[in-house]
């Protein structure tokens, strides 16, 4: 007896960046650079994207039942430059600040 191929699931733009705990222009970038595949267009204005895809190239579950992960280290290589070190130079002058107050 042959077995049927489960059918592919699709989501939403909106539902995949809340599974993955990120935000939208977030999810649009990571199809830009190629992190994950273009989203399949449905109708006009209406696109989804393949489930089994997403989960084969980040290698998470984007299933309900499941909550969703943090967002993955390389989210940070996306920002601009100089957003980045700037971000990382207040981290080190509040870990600074944090440092003298307790010594």
């Amino acid at each position: 007896m042959t077995r049927l191929a489960s059918p592919r699931r699709y989501l939403r733009a909106r539902v995949v960046a809340d599974r993955l705990g990120i935000t939208r222009p977030t999810l649009i970038r990571w199809v830009k650079i190629g992190r994950i595949p273009a989203p399949i267009q449905i109708g006009p204005g209406t696109s989804v994207y393949d489930v089994a895809e997403i989960e084969r190239r980040l290698g998470v579950s984007l299933s309900t039942d499941s909550p969703p992960p943090a967002a993955p280290a390389i989210a940070c290589d996306m920002r601009t430059p100089q957003r980045a070190i700037r971000r990382k130079r207040a981290r080190e002058a509040e870990e600074a600040k944090r440092a003298a107050n307790a010594g």
